[in-house]
């Protein structure tokens, strides 16, 4: 089991130097204290920041373990966050953010989150750490750059919850249920794609680890460990 600071720490001494990340530079690092770590350039992502629940509070976690963190997020609800710990905390959002009544429906436009999601530049940074229940994980990253990505559950809406997403939003039959079954066709695609995008996954769970290991064909050098708390 590992936690995300923990990856980080023993990437930065294992992994061979590359190009012109820090967190690659073994001998930069070799013997040098975890406060020069946290001087990294990160940025963290998630999804969707509305009401205040379990990814959330591990998306908490991460900001108060790397506070100069730059966060971004598919679509941001600043009311529904009042009094929490992301209260008044920046984010950068993606083009959905400005799509009618995404804020409260953001779900509506989960077709096109892959696409939102691979907007997001983070060229700048030397590490990325996504809090993915969805699609977090399929940001674009270089070669230079580490992804640790916490797994809250694959994407359940194209997956094991696949017919209770399409009953519940009243896509079950019809014209729109053959239009929206072909997209989340297209997402289990995209995220058997997205999950090698990944450095390391960490699964908050044995059971969401089977999970992976079972939707997702991941190549020899990605890795897959169980989560634990810092």
């Amino acid at each position: 089991a590992a936690c995300p600071l923990a990856v980080v720490e023993r990437w930065a001494h294992e992994r061979p130097p590359h190009r012109s990340n820090p967190l690659w530079t073994a001998r930069r690092y070799t013997s040098r204290p975890v406060s020069d770590l946290l001087d990294a350039r990160i940025a963290l992502v998630h999804e969707w920041l509305g009401p205040y629940g379990g990814s959330e509070q591990v998306l908490s976690a991460m900001l108060e373990t790397f506070p100069r963190a730059d966060l971004y997020a598919l679509v941001h609800d600043p009311d529904k966050l009042r009094g929490t710990p992301l209260d008044r905390v920046p984010v950068r959002t993606s083009f959905i953010q400005s799509l009618p009544k995404a804020r409260r429906h953001y779900r509506a436009y989960l077709p096109l989150m892959p696409l939102a999601v691979e907007q997001f530049d983070l060229r700048p940074y030397d590490l990325v750490l996504s809090s993915s229940h969805a699609v977090a994980k399929g940001v674009l990253t270089r070669a230079d750059q580490l992804h640790v990505s916490y797994a809250h559950t694959p994407i359940r809406y194209a997956w094991d919850l696949y017919l209770d997403y399409l009953t519940e939003s009243g896509l079950d039959r019809g014209l729109k249920s053959w239009l929206v079954r072909p997209a989340l066709h297209y997402m289990r695609l995209w995220d058997a794609v997205a999950a090698n995008r990944v450095d390391v996954h960490l699964a908050n769970s044995s059971y969401v680890k089977r999970r992976i290991e079972a939707e997702n064909a991941l190549r020899d050098d990605v890795e897959l460990d169980l989560a634990r708390p810092a």
